[in-house]
Formats: C-alpha cells, structure tokens, sequence
C-alpha cells in the first residue's frame, strides 16, 4: 500500500482537484483507491460526488477515535475509488487535537488496521496543524500540486520545511515530486518559473507531464465528477491519466 499526502500550504493550487483525479486515474489502471479527504472544506468528498449523511461517520470521526477506518470508509461513484469523506463541521478539529494524547498518530493507526488498498490519496488542507501533521504521518510520500506563481512556491517551500520536521523526528517521508497545474503555455513567467524550479528543487523533482489549463476541469468539479471520467478525450483527462502513470514509476523506483 502507497500513501501520499497531496499538500501545498498555498491554496487554490489544485490540491483536492489533483487528489480526486488522480484517484479517478488511478483506478482507471486497475488500482485499488482510498481517498481521505482531510480538508474541513471538504471540496474532494464533493467533487468526487458523495453526499455525507449525517450518521455517516467521517474521517474527524476517526481522529477523534470514535470510528474505525472501515466504518468511515463509503463507496463513491468511481469504481475502484473509496472515500473517507470531510464535512465543514471539522472547522475547529484541528485545534480540538492538539490537547490530546498521541493526536498525530491516529489516522496512521487507523489505517494500519484497516483495509488493504494500492494507493491511499490524502487530500490536505492548506495549514499546519494536526489535521495535516495526522497526513504526513500516515504517509509515506508527499506530491506537492503547485501552480507556477511564486506564491505557490512559497508554499512549497513551507511543505519542505515541514518535511524536514519531521525527519528530524524520526519519520522520513519521501518528496515523490511537484506537480505543475493550471498551466498556461503562453505566460513567460509561469516558464521561467518552472525552468527554474526544476534546477533549484530537486529534492522536489516536478513531474515531466504538466495539467494544463482546461475548462473541462472546473465544469467536470461542477458535474462532481472526475474530468478522467467525464470527459475521456480532454486534455485533463489526458493529463491526469499521464500524471498518474508518472505516479506509479515513481513509487516503484522508490526505496520505501
């Protein structure tokens, strides 16, 4: 089983965009998915299409060590992709967390214990707390959806940092790579910043394929489904598919 926390502390990057499609594309190579969404805003359990009962336990459940993984877990309407779901009432978990025992520790027990799948996506909130520290936990890899704007690295640098935190401590998780996003072809600086990245963040290695811009990705959010899976023929699905292609290799070449 792989897990990789999908993370960039700056939002609006694309972060829950690339987690549901990812799983989407994922599945599509015959790959068993979780998705965990760890984001109170919730915006993955939404575009992958679930609606969250409200007896339905989530994954602040979990956290709160008041579910399992299994009776968290929901299908949702992508074959081979199960969900974890997040609700907006998680707003304040993450400080809820922090008076609690071993609170970092939680979602990685959980999902020691629980069903055994090919990859587990966990889509992060754009913050530092123990919301995201239970990811990085949990993880054994961390892909960094980065948009070329010096914000954006901004955030990666951030994630770097946190990386580096937790090493210190013990728990190595591997950078498998930036993955660039809404990229338009035709701005000089998004290239120049690309270019740049590519020889000042290797440790951060991007990715060779790029998401390029596409309507059919926010109207794919819109349906609440999976651009892989709504529209086979577009350029996001194409990206994606590629993209989570990349993904595999780059687990398999990986030591962990």
């Amino acid at each position: 089983m792989r897990t990789i926390a999908i993370i960039n502390h700056k939002g609006g990057v694309g972060k829950s965009t690339t987690a549901v499609n990812l799983s989407a594309a994922l599945a599509k190579q015959r790959k068993k998915v979780l998705l965990i969404d760890m984001d109170p805003q919730a915006h993955a359990t939404r575009n992958i299409g679930v609606d969250v009962p409200e007896e339905q336990p989530i994954v602040g459940d979990i956290l709160l060590e008041e579910a399992s993984a299994a009776e968290a877990t929901v299908a949702t309407p992508v074959r081979g992709v199960d969900l974890i779901p997040a609700h907006f009432g998680m707003a304040d978990l993450g400080l809820e967390l922090q008076a609690k025992n071993n609170s970092q520790l939680r979602l990685w027990a959980a999902l020691d214990d629980g069903k055994r799948y090919d990859y587990v996506l966990i889509d992060c909130a754009p913050a530092q707390d123990a919301l995201v520290f239970n990811a990085l936990r949990a993880a054994q890899f961390v892909l960094v959806p980065c948009q070329a704007t010096e914000p954006a690295l901004q955030g990666l640098s951030h994630v770097a940092e946190l990386v580096d935190n937790f090493a210190r401590y013990g728990h190595v998780v591997a950078p498998l790579g930036v993955l660039w996003t809404s990229v338009p072809y035709r701005r000089a600086l998004s290239r120049d910043i690309m270019d740049y990245a590519e020889v000042e963040l290797q440790r951060f290695k991007p990715f060779k394929t790029i998401i390029r811009s596409s309507n059919d990705i926010a109207n794919a959010e819109h349906e609440r489904i999976p651009i892989v899976v709504w529209r086979p023929r577009s350029i996001g699905h194409n990206d994606y598919m590629a993209a989570a292609r990349e993904v595999i290799e780059r687990c398999r070449k990986s030591a962990i």
